[in-house]
């Protein structure tokens, strides 16, 4: 049941990432991004506010990011001895890094001051940051709902330090938060062992299982001299 739910819900995110892409593509969330964007920066002014926050955007690079997450990812496989936390780490920081590029090279749109780093849509920055911190809770804590959690919270604020200097559209940022929680839902199913290895499992016999197995046992041992007497008599 849990395991359709949240399929269910990487269903949900990829269908509302395409369509929002396909409307970026056809211009048709110009109007509310430039709107964001006035509301946020008024005249498109810097005060000191926005230089306070503008170094953490820096400091956030995708690259530093993801190089912490898949550093937290080989850490979590010394302690366990299992290389599965950090195959997971590494496939879903390239597929994150690879659809980002992907959609980038696609859309191919500029940024609020028309400079072009590649591409605008999604938002880089977001999206590793929302990859890096939902690995991280999920590695750390095991739970789906907790790294998605934190994952659209890192996102959230992360977009709104891009929006506040400026830096990307207010799509750019919501493609990059959908991107990377589809790229966390994704790895959270890798992360589950599969449902036949668990089975296989076997669990350690409680006293009270003991006791039912002494007690057939006993069962078996008294009803056997009884049908070895009655097959006696049947020949006799």
């Amino acid at each position: 049941m849990h395991r359709r739910v949240w399929c269910d819900a990487g269903l949900v995110v990829a269908l509302v990432l395409a369509g929002l892409t396909l409307l970026v593509l056809t211009g048709a969330t110009t109007a509310v991004d430039v709107l964001v964007f006035q509301w946020l920066r008024p005249g498109d002014a810097w005060d000191s506010g926005q230089q306070r926050i503008a170094p953490l955007m820096h400091q956030l690079h995708p690259s530093r990011v993801l190089l912490a997450a898949a550093s937290l990812g080989l850490l979590v496989t010394a302690v366990t001895r299992s290389w599965r936390p950090l195959c997971v780490c590494v496939g879903a920081i390239t597929g994150a890094a690879l659809a980002n590029e992907v959609l980038q090279r696609v859309v191919g749109r500029l940024d609020p001051h028309a400079g072009y780093y590649g591409g605008s849509y999604p938002s880089g920055h977001t999206t590793a940051v929302v990859v890096a911190a939902g690995l991280g809770a999920l590695l750390t804590w095991g739970s789906r709902a907790a790294a998605s959690l934190v994952a659209i919270l890192a996102g959230s604020g992360m977009g709104f330090v891009l929006l506040v200097t400026g830096s990307h559209w207010f799509t750019d940022v919501v493609g990059g938060l959908l991107l990377g929680t589809l790229v966390v839902l994704m790895a959270s199913r890798a992360t589950r062992a599969p449902r036949s290895a668990v089975r296989r499992t076997p669990h350690p016999p409680t006293e009270r299982t003991r006791f039912a197995h002494r007690k057939i046992r006993c069962q078996r041992g008294q009803a056997l001299p009884s049908l070895r007497t009655a097959h006696s008599a049947e020949e006799g």
